[in-house]
């Protein structure tokens, strides 16, 4: 970064990684050769929104032989207020169709569930297409913090 004539420069940073809020940040500027500028004052860090991310919530229950209900809800955090789904993907099925409720039905893999209203949490219902064999299907539920992968199924006597 170069300064002005009056050697003041202003930037803005991210960092790849996690940092506490209650650290803070200094910096320090040199001009190549062997000048070096006092180090600036502290500056508190701004709390990156979903960080730390929270996760999206699965719960499942039979639903009568061969299905079960599925409940998928983005979660609030102090972060993350009115945290909201925006989309459903099924990245791939095993034995098993999908049925979003109130929307159409008999996903398998590749599909792509928009969610227009960011909905809290929306329910789902996982139909095993041959009995007594596990069924799955590889979810992708992005929410205003981003994508979050999760599966959904069961083991052969889960339904």
């Amino acid at each position: 970064m170069t300064t002005g004539a009056n050697c003041i420069a202003s930037f803005t940073t991210s960092f790849p990684v996690l940092i506490n809020p209650s650290h803070v940040v200094t910096a320090t500027a040199t001009d190549g050769a062997v000048g070096t500028s006092e180090l600036s004052p502290a500056r508190g860090l701004t709390p990156t929104r979903c960080a730390p991310r929270p996760p999206v919530q699965v719960t499942t229950a039979r639903d009568g032989p061969g299905r079960l209900r599925a409940r998928v809800a983005a979660v609030e955090s102090p972060v993350t207020p009115g945290n909201r789904l925006r989309e459903l993907q099924v990245s791939a099925t095993t034995n098993a169709r999908l049925d979003v409720v109130g929307r159409p039905g008999d996903l398998t893999g590749g599909a792509i569930v928009p969610l227009p209203g960011r909905p809290g949490a929306i329910e789902l219902v996982v139909r095993r297409l041959t009995p007594g064999q596990p069924a799955t299907a590889q979810l992708v539920a992005v929410d205003d913090c981003g994508p979050w992968r999760t599966l959904v199924g069961g083991g052969p006597n889960a339904f």
